[in-house]
């Protein structure tokens, strides 16, 4: 049994890198800053992934140096900690919400004094609580957090530096994360975090059985779907249109600007849209018909209309 838990584990650590690997090529050719927030964020993820597995993989060896258990253990823990304090970070990046930074503040004291309290523990503190149950608590919070916020506020507030294309598909990446999160909530308090609270629930489990490692997978598996059409320029609609303009040399922001021109939108909406000024909407315009060879907005459609790259 232990074996098979082992291969499950390893099974979720490959379909999760391949979603990590699509993160950061999207994050080194989009230069999103929610791509690269997320980056970082999946890969603490992925520590906490690797960090299971290789305990799991010394309980089958039967190597058990008290140690090398007690270093596993504190990896472990600032793994969660570090996952507390840039989970509303990543969010942050995708949504404007007041109170932001003070928001990031709290999450990220929080997590480091969690983290703080962790390595106390590993040098052999005593403490009245223990630190572990912070932790995880502290987890599950930022994890209800992040994906409520990601989904119910993030069609309304879009944060500056995202493009339509993007924005709409973190849309749609948010709401499948919700699902997910939803699901798996009581799998993390159950099996994951609090399993002596529940014995006649998960005293037939492995003792080395969790949940997160799938939830990493699926979630991985989710944001690769919505985002390997783009590295590939294979998209529709929206996405393909914004796509297209980066073979002119245009900027990230030019682009955006672009993607604006061709919805119609004027001058003002423009730098409604993107949170710009007036006098910088027309400086990217400028550029963007400098770039691409025409000299107003109807030269500029016809010549997206008719290039044959298109």
């Amino acid at each position: 049994m232990e074996h098979l838990v082992f291969l499950y584990y390893i099974v979720c650590y490959t379909l999760g890198g391949i979603g990590l690997l699509v993160a950061v090529l999207k994050a080194a050719t989009g230069r999103v800053p929610v791509e690269r927030c997320y980056v970082v964020f999946m890969g603490v993820f992925t520590l906490l992934v690797v960090s299971v597995t290789v305990s799991v993989y010394a309980h089958n060896i039967g190597f058990s140096d008290s140690r090398f258990r007690s270093l596993l253990s504190f990896v472990t823990l600032a793994g969660c900690s570090l996952m507390a304090a840039v989970l509303p970070r990543f969010i942050h990046a995708l949504v404007v919400l007041p109170f932001e930074r003070t928001i990031n503040r709290i999450f990220a004291a929080t997590g480091f004094a969690a983290l703080a309290f962790a390595a106390l523990a590993l040098a052999g503190a005593v403490f009245p609580f223990a630190p572990d149950g912070i932790v995880f608590s502290l987890l599950i919070v930022s994890i209800a957090y992040s994906t409520t916020i990601g989904n119910v506020y993030a069609r309304k507030r879009k944060k500056s530096g995202t493009g339509d294309a993007d924005f709409s598909r973190w849309c749609t990446i948010m709401k499948s994360i919700s699902i997910l999160t939803v699901a798996f909530l009581p799998l993390f308090v159950v099996i994951d975090f609090f399993p002596e609270a529940f014995p006649r629930i998960t005293r037939n489990l492995p003792k080395t059985l969790c949940a997160f490692p799938l939830f990493y997978a699926l979630w991985n598996l989710v944001y690769a779907v919505r985002t390997i059409p783009l590295l590939f320029g294979k998209t529709k609609g929206k996405a393909a249109e914004e796509w297209d303009f980066s073979r002119f040399g245009l900027s990230p922001r030019e682009r955006e600007v672009a993607f604006a021109l061709t919805k119609g939108y004027s001058y003002k909406e423009i730098a409604d849209r993107l949170s710009i000024s007036l006098a910088t909407v027309k400086t990217h315009v400028n550029r963007i018909y400098e770039k691409t060879g025409t000299g107003n907005k109807m030269e500029f459609a016809r010549k997206l209309r008719n290039d044959p790259e298109r």
